[in-house]
């Protein structure tokens, strides 16, 4: 009796090692073979492209005005503006920036002749950056700037003073800064 025991034993711990071993192997064949997923994060807002920016401004009717921000998705300072500093005007106001700004993307251009570009065909000394151009007899003026500088980062209350500036009711809040300005790198 005992010896037949001792057989169901070693019968049962051998289905259960082999049973072990079939998951294993198809656990590691399953993670070798398993489908790649790449998600691209979307975002919900279009950009328009710098190269054609001049043609779009152009194309619009007279009396148009366009409120820009330049905006190159490999630049901190440019993100830090889009997803804080927008969030937060957005919070204070309950205006929706994304039906109000365009976004114009730079990141297609070379990061040596980005400033060149901004500012020999918009006077933009530096981004990111926010400007109000307006369309009349198919020519397009520049009628203000908000630039990000170094030594003086743009923050919620400024862009709804520059908005405000430039005809669009923002309410503008009460509190100069809402938005914490980090601390810049040493």
């Amino acid at each position: 009796m005992q010896v037949t025991v001792r057989i169901m034993l070693k019968k049962i711990m051998f289905t259960l090692l082999t049973l072990l071993c079939i998951y294993s192997a198809a656990a590691v064949i399953y993670k070798y073979y398993e489908p790649q997923i790449h998600v691209q994060p979307t975002d919900s807002q279009s950009y328009i492209e710098y190269d054609s920016l001049s043609d779009y401004i152009l194309s619009s009717a007279d009396g148009t005005v366009h409120y820009l921000y330049f905006y190159d998705s490999r630049n901190a300072d440019c993100i830090y503006v889009k997803n804080t500093i927008f969030t937060a005007v957005e919070k204070e106001t309950r205006v929706s920036l994304a039906d109000l700004i365009e976004i114009v993307s730079l990141s297609n251009l070379d990061q040596d002749t980005i400033l060149r570009k901004l500012h020999d065909e918009w006077n933009v000394n530096s981004y990111p950056s926010f400007i109000c151009i307006s369309v009349n007899d198919r020519q397009a003026s520049v009628d203000s700037i908000l630039e990000w500088e170094s030594d003086r980062m743009i923050t919620s209350y400024e862009i709804e003073v520059w908005l405000t500036e430039n005809g669009i009711d923002m309410g503008i809040s009460d509190s100069m800064e809402t938005v914490p300005t980090p601390e810049p790198d040493e």
